[in-house]
C-alpha cells in the first residue's frame, strides 16, 4: 500500500495508468511482494504455534495462502484510494484494527447464526476461523472456511480489476 501511495505522489502511479499494463499484470506485480512475505510469516508462525498433524497441513496453508492473497489485494485498495502517506497509514491503522477486532470479539461472545454470516465479510474472520478449527481438529469448519476465503479472493480480485480499469479508461480520456 505504502509503495502504491508513494509512486502516486512521485508521479509513477500516472506513468503506470499510460504503460500498455493489464489490471491483471498490476495486480500481480504489485501483490507479490506483499503476498510471499506474508504467507512466509504465516507459515513459520503456523509451525510455531501449532503442531498439526501432515494431513491437516493442506487445509494449513490453503488458508494461509488464501488470507495472504486478499490481504494483499486490501493494501492495493489501500494504496489506490489514498491520496498521501499520511492518510493511507490512517486507512492501514482502520483496517488492521478491523481486521484483528473481528475475529476476537467473534471468539469472545461465540458469534453464531446471521451475526456470524456478517461477520464473515471480514476475510480475517474466516481465516482465524479455520485455524483455529484446525488446531482443534475440525476440518469441516476449516473447509468453509477455505471456500469463504476463496470467495473473497474472487470478489476483491474482481472488484479491484473493475475498478481499475475504469479509472484507467477516465484517465486516458
Amino acid at each position: 500500500a505504502m509503495n502504491i501511495i508513494s509512486e502516486k505522489e512521485d508521479g509513477v502511479a500516472f506513468v503506470n495508468e499510460i504503460l500498455p499494463m493489464t489490471p491483471c499484470q498490476y495486480i500481480l506485480q504489485k501483490v507479490v511482494v506483499g503476498f510471499l512475505f506474508g504467507s512466509l510469516s504465516s507459515i513459520i508462525t503456523a509451525c510455531i504455534c501449532f503442531q498439526l498433524s501432515w494431513n491437516h497441513w493442506g487445509l494449513m496453508l490453503a488458508l494461509i495462502l488464501l488470507s495472504s492473497f486478499v490481504a494483499a489485494l486490501i493494501g492495493l485498495f489501500i494504496g489506490k484510494l489514498s491520496e498521501g502517506l499520511m492518510i493511507g497509514v490512517v486507512y492501514i491503522k482502520i483496517v488492521m484494527l478491523v481486521f484483528i477486532a473481528v475475529p476476537l470479539v467473534c471468539a469472545l461472545i461465540g458469534v453464531s447464526g446471521p451475526l456470524a454470516l456478517l461477520c464473515n465479510l471480514v476475510p480475517s474472520q474466516p481465516a482465524f476461523e479455520g485455524i483455529m478449527a484446525l488446531s482443534a481438529g475440525n476440518m469441516g469448519t476449516a473447509v468453509k472456511d477455505i471456500g469463504i476465503l476463496a470467495v473473497h479472493c474472487v470478489v476483491w480480485s474482481t472488484l479491484y480489476v473493475l475498478i481499475s480499469t475504469q479509472h484507467k479508461k477516465q484517465a486516458t480520456q
